[in-house]
């Protein structure tokens, strides 16, 4: 089983840089490895889903345009 990834265009354009922000969701597989990829092919970081599919990212983002998808 494999889930189709979920994208989110951010824009940033703040004085305060970086922007700390908590991405989430749900429908993982229980106990999965959830992968946070900016711009498509960047790995900005890893979480496991609990054991009912729920997932959550705390992370930093500097100015600028962001593609995030997991």
């Amino acid at each position: 089983w494999h889930a189709v990834p979920r994208q989110t265009l951010i824009k940033i354009k703040s004085s305060v840089c970086p922007m700390y922000f908590t991405f989430s969701g749900s429908g993982a597989e229980a106990n999965s490895l959830v992968r946070l990829y900016d711009n498509v092919s960047s790995l900005i970081s890893t979480t496991t889903a609990n054991s009912g599919g729920f997932w959550s990212f705390d992370i930093s983002l500097t100015e600028g345009n962001h593609t995030l998808s997991a």
